[in-house]
């Protein structure tokens, strides 16, 4: 089983819990031409009315810029990307694989 593994490297910005907040972050970065693999959005159960965005990857200075512009900063979290093949069992193999 071919694995590949490689760094990303996550941008956040925290948003309030709004119609219409996630994609004003989107359109910014296909404005600059971003070409995003992953979003994750989730609210903020410590403080009511907002939430946190996560995106990957943030590459290039215009995507990067652009990023700034609406409130993206890198988030300082470890983050790795593991690619291989889709079948039962695979996850589990790959993280015994690393725990070993």
């Amino acid at each position: 089983m071919a694995i590949g593994v490689s760094k990303v490297d996550v941008w956040m910005a925290e948003i309030p819990d709004q119609a219409g907040a996630l994609d004003r972050i989107l359109d910014a970065i296909a404005q600059a031409g971003g070409n995003l693999e992953c979003i994750i959005a989730r609210r903020k159960s410590n403080k009511p009315g907002f939430g946190h965005v996560f995106l990957s990857p943030i590459k290039g200075k215009k995507v990067q810029d652009a990023a700034k512009s609406v409130g993206l900063v890198p988030a300082d979290m470890a983050t790795l990307r593991v690619e291989t093949a889709n079948k039962p069992g695979t996850g589990h193999a790959v993280m015994r694989a690393i725990a070993d």
